[in-house]
């Protein structure tokens, strides 16, 4: 625990500095301001930068002040006017300029407050709408994603949706002259979607995928329907329009589940690795879905029930039967289910020697009650079968199965075989290369199987020019196969493990994909889960050379963040986070909600698996900086640090004084008050009952 703690200090001063760093650009920009004042000094050029920093003061400071809307609106205009002719600004300059974000969404948000209230203040004047403000934001190249955002909200709550549609337009035409913002993007495409939902349910039309797919210019699989939900449940609408809007959601949902199942199974399903969404849609599905799972084609379900195994939610797999059961009595479970939880119960944790032994067990159990019992055992079973087998690494077992179960007529099948196949290069006994590349199949056309021996190689530590020579074969041939993600992430680790690049060489190039592509994320997602140690992630990770710029590092960040705390080296994850900070002193906000979740959810699994308050120490760190850095706590770190306190209080855990001080002064404080502003509620009631066990922690009466 003391080796925890006593490392905080260290972040703690980076933080600092970074603070000091920012103060001092702040101090110099308010030198220049008073020597401008000042009649006899001699006028200075001033950079974009320091000018927009002198009128953003003014506004925070007249806001704070109480000033009506009307006035620091009217004082805004001319100071930028002023600032743009009298220094012949070109206003593109100020596209990159993020520093006057936040007066500007508070501006928003007190013109929106004055309205409501008609709290005006000592003026008489009315106060400009969000959109006027928004509208002189576009003429000075300073809106940003989160005006959009506002203004699009209150015009969702009142009920203004073709101006809603209007403002996505304005928002891609606008979007190329501002800094590229994923997470943003997707919230005020979160706010069309709705808008487009609602006027399908004035015009009581039924929402199609097709059209909404074009409107956003993306694909389903693309659109953030978690978020759709909880924006929805958010807005201040009477029952039936709840309800026609509800159902229009769902109708779209459903197209997306089963108008093409293929495509929603092995173009999302499969390669999705975000657990919370995909168990979102499982729970949409088992709500609005009961058409198609009591009929007899339950390839939806029984994805999800693989799907979920191979994510490590074995038990969540596992419950899916008894859950359609209990949502419809017509539900029958078929041998698609049978096969599928045939692959799934492999994936289930076993401990102590006989491990193995006992999840064989499992597999022949679902075998012989499940499927043996069948009349006729079609190929797919069977492929099940070897693929459980494969995932148990037991390639005798699987030889007998081959041998001794799987009819000769069936032999033959091509895929079956390939899957059996499989199971010797994915086995711990293909350990010596030369036998290896005896059993390589001359042709081969399937991507799993190409994989899996892409990777088997490399383990053996193959020569670097067979590994060239089979990849080169099997993919980039006239005749080969597309690599997919996976590929490309194993290609990368033979790269580094095998190869003898040079320290200038760009590593991407050699998979032939640029670092600006939107595979590179998903690709170091997949090579951190081929990586058994630190030094195959940190390798990656210096060959990257990232330059800690822009919206896109932070994705790339977190992921390292996330598999050097899941592996238990926390001081490699904040020797990169300190790092990333310090890149970004000047523009903070950058260090994103993606590496803040990162950090709270890492450091909670920690001292949950090691029992640890120490680490409860550190979320206090990252919670204070978060807090300084974007003036909030974002949700999934709440959660993170919520779970980590009620784990620990549960098991009668002894927090210090310092961290009780943490827990009831500042984390239960914010709650009350994100209560309060309908931005953050405890939504699982026993993460505060298991804190409440703690006689030294405090919950205030309105989070109970």
């Amino acid at each position: 625990m003391l080796s925890v703690r006593s490392s905080i200090r260290g972040l703690a001063t980076q933080v600092n500095q970074a603070s000091s760093t920012i103060q001092q650009n702040v101090e110099a920009t308010q030198s220049v301001k008073e020597e401008r004042n000042d009649k006899t000094s001699k006028p200075k050029r001033l950079q974009p930068n320091a000018l927009l920093h002198i009128v953003k003061t003014n506004v925070n400071n007249e806001l704070d002040q109480h000033i009506p809307v009307q006035k620091i609106y009217s004082q805004l205009q001319s100071e930028l006017q002023e600032l743009v002719s009298q220094n012949r600004i070109n206003t593109r300059a100020f596209g990159n300029i993020n520093l006057f974000n936040t007066a500007l969404s508070r501006l928003i948000r007190q013109s929106k407050l004055e309205l409501e209230s008609q709290n005006l203040g000592d003026s008489n004047s009315i106060p400009p709408a969000p959109y006027d403000i928004l509208q002189t934001s576009l003429k000075y190249n300073l809106a940003r994603h989160q005006h959009f955002t506002l203004v699009m909200r209150q015009y969702l709550n009142e009920k203004k949706f073709e101006e809603v549609m209007n403002l996505w337009v304005t928002f891609l035409e606008h979007a190329k002259k501002i800094p590229l913002n994923t997470a943003a993007t997707k919230q005020i495409q979160v706010l069309t979607s709705i808008s487009y939902l609602m006027l399908c349910c004035q015009s009581k039309a039924k929402p199609e995928a097709k059209v909404i797919t074009q409107l956003l210019n993306t694909t389903l699989d693309e659109i953030p329907f978690l978020v759709m939900e909880q924006e929805m449940k958010s807005l201040k609408l009477d029952s039936s329009a709840e309800e026609a809007l509800f159902k229009c959601y769902s109708d779209l949902l459903l197209e997306w589940f089963v108008s093409d199942k293929d495509a929603f199974i092995n173009g999302f399903l499969k390669r999705s690795n975000d657990y919370k969404l995909l168990s979102y849609l499982w729970n949409q599905y088992l709500k609005f879905g009961a058409a198609d799972y009591t009929s007899s084609d339950l390839q939806i379900p029984s994805a999800f029930i693989v799907r979920f195994a191979e994510l490590n939610k074995s038990l969540d797999s596992m419950k899916i039967v008894a859950q359609l059961k209990e949502a419809s009595p017509d539900f029958k479970p078929n041998v698609q289910i049978y096969n599928a939880l045939l692959e799934a119960v492999a994936y289930t944790p076993a401990f102590g020697r006989q491990a193995t032994t006992v999840k064989l067990d499992r597999i022949q159990a679902i075998w012989n009650s499940c499927i043996k019992t069948q009349e006729n055992i079609g190929v797919d079973s069977y492929k099940s079968m070897l693929r459980a087998l494969n995932n148990l690494g037991n390639v005798k077992t699987a030889e007998s199965f081959w041998a001794l179960d799987v009819p000769n007529d069936m032999k033959s099948n091509k895929e079956l075989s390939e899957v059996f196949s499989m199971i010797y290069f994915n086995s711990d006994e293909c350990k010596d290369y030369s036998k290896l590349k005896q059993k390589i199949p001359k042709k081969i056309d399937n991507l799993e199987l190409a994989n899996t021996i892409l990777l088997a190689m490399v383990k053996v530590g193959a020569p670097a020019s067979d590994v060239d020579s089979f990849y080169d074969r099997i993919f980039l041939s006239t005749t080969g196969i597309k690599p997919n993600d996976t590929t490309l992430a194993t290609r990368l680790l033979a790269n580094i493990k095998l190869s003898k690049l040079s320290d200038e060489a760009d590593i991407l190039s050699t998979i032939g994909v640029s670092h600006s592509s939107e595979r590179v994320v998903p690709i170091i997602e997949e090579y951190l889960k081929l990586c058994t140690d630190e030094e195959s992630a940190t390798a990656l990770l210096k060959a990257l050379k990232l330059d800690f710029k822009g919206d896109r590092f932070a994705m790339k960040v977190s992921k390292f963040l996330n598999f050097y705390l899941e592996h238990g080296q926390w001081e490699v994850a904040e020797d990169l986070f300190k790092q990333a900070l310090t890149e970004n002193a000047k523009s903070p906000t950058l260090i994103n909600f993606r590496m803040f979740n990162s950090m709270f959810q890492g450091f909670s699994e920690l001292s949950i698996s090691r029992n640890d308050t120490g680490f409860i120490s550190k979320q206090q760190v990252y919670w204070e900086l978060c807090d300084q850095i974007h003036h909030k706590i974002f949700k999934e770190s709440i959660i993170s640090t919520l779970k980590s306190i009620a784990e620990l209080s549960r098991r009668k855990a002894d927090f210090s004084e310092s961290e009780l001080d943490f827990i009831n002064n500042t984390v239960l404080p914010y709650l009350v008050k994100a209560k309060a502003n309908n931005e953050f509620v405890v939504q699982n009631p026993r993460l505060l009952k298991n804190i409440k066990t703690n006689d030294k922690i405090h919950i205030p009466k309105e989070l109970l």
